[in-house]
């Protein structure tokens, strides 16, 4: 007597139903099914969805398993008895016509779901941020639907079912035809697998043509600016008052994100309440806006002397696109006129081109170039993470632009190559001998001040806690 089993395999969320056919010692066939389901919402003596709130597509799931069920031993009873017709293929085949039939006719095509959703998020907040829609990630989506429409036109109409891997190296070829680089492809890659997730989670499709590993984001490391001290030190020093104000403002905006480690987003939209102080250090606190990640970070001289220009208050917000064609003429005031190689693959070609550097300057070199600066000066690549947002080294390292021997210069200077103590470490070993119990008694001191503090001041207690040391001791002998 042939049996039907329906299992996970895995505790992922969410993980895949398998569906596991038996005829005794005849078969025992296994297929993953394009059906997933939390693992918490799974009950494996029923196999079947949990009839639970936070299962929203149970009564969905359940209906297509057992009509799986039932078509798998209805078709298998007519072969009455001939097994060995019955293989892999066999029962896939069973499986793909019945999800065929079953699937819940979507009322929209493809590209008017992709119109709505991007309107939706618009007003409908991030389950994970709390905010609306990134003005950013709005452009993207719409700039992807767009592509796909112009795509549609000249090469065939688009719908759930013909996202397939044709589609994609079509889609590829069609991209590189018009010049597109090779990242500018892989966004329209990324938001279209987006989507035809997100569609999938309604229940509007089941092709899962998308989750093909061929099916894979383009991405490929480019040349990007970075600007040097020194360099922005000729930015914040070129003279300004020939332009109009909006120039000056746009300087300072960027100038501010490039020693913060804000993105625009963020450093274009401070106000005097993100400034505060932790323990008498004057410090910018925000809740990134696209991750909703609260960061703090001490405000720099260059900042401050921003502020006391403008008598404490901050520079008033411009759009994006004004900053950067501002920047492009303040750069080459600056004189960055030297030439800057850039290589990147453009209409499924490798080039290079040459251009001065100050045609390359945009509100993301700020973000960029602290990064780089900060770590060259020899900040713990953790402590710059915790501003920039990387989560990892690699992709950390991978992001800024030193060369190897920038890397080594940076090396030379560690105790390690010039086999000094670290005057902190070495300092705090000379008080430990000489104030013993005081020195300790401080160091309790400030456990004990680390737990009645918020989380963010407290990191910041505990990560400078011999520092603090050190210094309450030297004031107290």
């Amino acid at each position: 007597m042939a049996t039907i089993k329906f299992k996970l395999r895995t505790s992922n969320n969410p993980s895949t139903i398998f569906l596991r056919f038996l005829g005794g010692r005849k078969f025992d066939f296994s297929i993953p099914l394009p059906l997933q389901v939390n693992p918490k919402n799974w009950n494996e003596n029923k196999e079947e969805v949990k009839n639970t709130l936070s299962a929203k597509e149970k009564d969905q799931t359940n209906t297509k398993l057992r009509k799986i069920k039932s078509n798998v031993l209805n078709s298998f009873n007519e072969l009455n008895g001939n097994t060995g017709l019955v293989n892999k293929q066999w029962l896939q085949d069973i499986v793909n016509k019945t999800l065929t039939t079953t699937l819940i006719q979507h009322k929209k095509p493809l590209l008017d779901f992709i119109e709505d959703y991007i309107i939706m998020m618009r007003t409908k907040p991030s389950a994970v941020t709390g905010e609306l829609l990134s003005i950013s990630r709005q452009k993207s989506y719409q700039g992807t639907l767009n592509k796909l429409e112009l795509f549609g036109k000249e090469k065939y109409k688009l719908d759930f079912d013909t996202i397939t891997l044709d589609f994609y190296y079509d889609f590829i070829e069609w991209c590189e035809g018009k010049d597109y680089s090779k990242n500018y492809i892989g966004k329209f890659i990324s938001n279209i697998k987006y989507f035809m997730s997100e569609a999938h989670e309604e229940n509007l499709h089941n092709n899962l043509a998308f989750r093909n590993r061929k099916f894979k984001n383009l991405s490929e490391d480019t040349d990007e600016l970075y600007l040097t001290i020194e360099e922005l030190r000729k930015i914040e020093e070129v003279d300004l008052s020939e332009y109009s104000e909006g120039y000056d403002t746009a300087r300072d905006l960027f100038i501010i994100g490039a020693y913060t480690g804000l993105r625009v987003s963020d450093f274009n939209n401070l106000s005097e309440d993100n400034i505060l102080f932790v323990l008498n250090t004057k410090v910018i606190k925000v809740a990134t806006k696209k991750t909703g990640e609260p960061v703090v970070i001490p405000i720099h001289p260059v900042v401050n002397r921003i502020l006391e220009k403008r008598n404490g208050e901050l520079p008033p917000k411009i759009s994006d696109q004004k900053i950067n064609n501002y920047l492009k003429n303040i750069g080459k005031e600056a004189e960055m006129n030297e030439n800057f190689k850039r290589t990147s693959t453009k209409g499924g070609t490798k080039a290079t081109t040459l251009k001065p550097r100050y045609e390359h300057i945009k509100t993301h070199t700020a973000r960029r170039s602290f990064c780089t600066n900060a770590y060259l000066s020899g900040m713990d690549s953790i402590d710059i993470m915790a501003i920039s947002g990387h989560r990892t080294e690699k992709s950390f390292l991978k992001y800024i632009k030193v060369t190897k021997e920038q890397i080594a210069l940076r090396m030379a200077d560690h105790p390690f190559f010039t086999d000094k103590k670290d005057s902190i470490g070495s300092y705090e070993e000379m008080i430990k001998e000489i104030g013993g119990l005081k020195y300790s008694a401080i160091l309790d001191f400030l456990d004990s001040l680390a737990v009645e503090i918020d989380t963010d001041e407290r990191v910041s207690v505990n990560s400078n806690k011999k520092k603090l040391a050190v210094n309450l001791f030297s004031l107290s002998v």
